[in-house]
């Protein structure tokens, strides 16, 4: 095919745009492919971080606890405080650990069991030790009954998870919340705030020594505003990640304060 030199210098310079917008795209693919992976790296090393912060809680603890004399198993108010404190630190890089994953804002909590003696007989109840929520209740303040809630009861009775991306279709199917009353429910339903709605649970085990079975003694929860908030492969692994490293530090302080009670 035989064309004449305007017409070649067309072709090439047509070409040429070609070739320069083809490599344009493959540079903004590029660039975006390594954004990406700086944005994953950092995300990770948050996540890292808040593992660190609880695993910090943990040691510190277990020092200050072996440095009591041979005779006082006892913790002091100071000793606790520090623990929960720490905690706290840790919840709060979990809970922006969670942000920089999802993009929304979200609270972690990290909560204890303990036993009740009621007049029927003992019954296990949940209050908080730390979150993310620095305008939250802890401590007295904060007890739940087990088994007035599905996902302490349900954990508890030995699933390994609750996660559920829409409370207000888990109420339709039987959900319980001990916070979430009839009257609370109706004014939310109509002004469309509510506490949270994506929410996943995890139990923090412990072995007993009694029986040398793996009990429960408290959880690690992260939840959202926001439904559908959480990609479960990616939340699952890090609240379980999150409880296994505060387990030991918890089942410490939670026997050592029932001695202590």
């Amino acid at each position: 095919l035989l064309v004449d030199a305007p017409a070649q210098q067309v072709i090439m310079a047509v070409a040429l745009s070609v070739l320069t917008a083809a490599a344009t795209a493959a540079a903004w693919i590029q660039s975006r492919q390594l954004h990406s992976a700086a944005e994953k790296a950092v995300q990770a090393q948050r996540v890292i971080g808040a593992l660190d912060r609880f695993a910090d809680a943990v040691d510190h603890f277990k020092r200050a606890h072996q440095e009591l004399p041979a005779d006082d198993s006892e913790i002091t108010p100071a000793i606790a405080q520090a623990f929960v404190n720490l905690c706290e630190m840790a919840c709060i890089s979990a809970a922006s650990a969670m942000k920089a994953l999802t993009g929304q804002d979200c609270r972690v909590i990290l909560q204890e069991i303990y036993s009740v003696d009621e007049p029927g007989g003992p019954r296990s109840a949940v209050r908080t030790i730390a979150t993310s929520d620095r305008s939250g209740p802890t401590g007295q303040s904060t007890v739940d009954w087990v088994d007035a809630n599905t996902d302490f009861s349900d954990l508890v009775g030995g699933e390994g998870i609750y996660f559920c991306e829409d409370l207000r279709e888990a109420i339709k199917n039987g959900y319980r919340n001990s916070h979430w009353t009839p009257i609370k429910l109706t004014e939310w339903g109509q002004s469309g705030e509510y506490p949270y709605l994506s929410t996943v649970v995890t139990p923090v085990r412990a072995r007993q020594k009694a029986d040398d079975q793996w009990g429960c003694e408290g959880f690690v929860s992260i939840d959202s505003k926001v439904p559908k908030a959480f990609d479960r492969a990616t939340v699952v692994p890090l609240a379980a990640a999150l409880a296994s490293v505060a387990y030991t530090g918890l089942s410490r302080y939670t026997a050592i304060k029932t001695k202590k009670t």
